[in-house]
């Protein structure tokens, strides 16, 4: 099952704005075919974002399969984070009921930022854009470290 952070940052933000009661009957979706496009299409109709491109930062492509971790390890992860594995759940549940409310537009908007993401790889634009985009990340590490 593929998961964002993004889900998280959604369901904070829609408890925040008092959504919290739609989560009284979680959906129960499959999220397999769901990604970051998916999430940026939702959080771009929520937040009227002007959003054309992006890039992904923190892709960590030497980090363990779960299937890998021995079940004690397992059990121990979750145990210390039972309850962000239900907050988790509970914005995986908003999120769930707000793609299927708006299907069309978040996989019409999805598919425009992906084939936005595929022109413009190895591009000068793209270039540019991710040195920007490092840059502004290793201030903001700078400036929270301080």
């Amino acid at each position: 099952m593929t998961r964002t952070p993004l889900i998280a940052v959604l369901c904070a933000t829609l408890v925040a704005v008092g959504a919290w009661a739609q989560t009284a009957a979680p959906l129960k979706l499959p999220l397999d075919n769901l990604g970051l496009e998916e999430s940026l299409a939702l959080m771009k109709l929520r937040f009227g974002w002007k959003l054309g491109c992006y890039s992904s930062f923190n892709v960590t492509r030497s980090r363990p399969k779960k299937r890998d971790l021995p079940q004690p390890t397992l059990d121990l992860i979750h145990q210390r984070n039972a309850f962000y594995i239900e907050l988790y759940e509970c914005g995986e549940a908003i999120f769930e009921e707000a793609v299927q409310r708006n299907a069309e537009q978040v996989k019409r908007i999805a598919a425009e930022l992906h084939s936005a993401r595929a022109r413009s790889q190895g591009s000068l634009d793209a270039l540019l854009f991710n040195v920007r985009s490092a840059a502004r990340k290793a201030i903001n590490r700078v400036y929270s470290a301080i």
